[in-house]
């Protein structure tokens, strides 16, 4: 199972057709789940997790040689489509 993001800092729940799974395997670098046992054919697969991304800031490039590091939070809350960022250097 592919999350379509990869550098995942830690995951809290995976759920496979409603229930809670604790049997996988995660390759945090990749993003993806390597399950003990096979999902049901059209099971949906939900995850909590949260993971890091590289960004543009500025005239510095995504993954340049530069070195300056932002962690990002990132809290939604659904039912209202509120999205807030905080941005915070970590190092440079």
């Amino acid at each position: 199972f592919d999350t379509g993001t990869p550098l995942i800092r830690g995951v809290s729940k995976v759920l496979v057709g409603g229930q809670e799974v604790t049997d996988y395997a995660l390759n945090n670098v990749k993003g993806t789940v390597t399950f003990g046992a096979a999902p049901a054919v059209d099971s949906e697969v939900r995850m909590d997790y949260s993971y890091e991304r590289g960004h543009a800031i500025g005239n510095i490039r995504q993954w340049s040689g530069r070195r300056c590091f932002l962690r990002a939070s990132l809290p939604y809350d659904a039912p209202n489509s509120v999205l807030t960022a905080r941005l915070r250097v970590i190092s440079q």
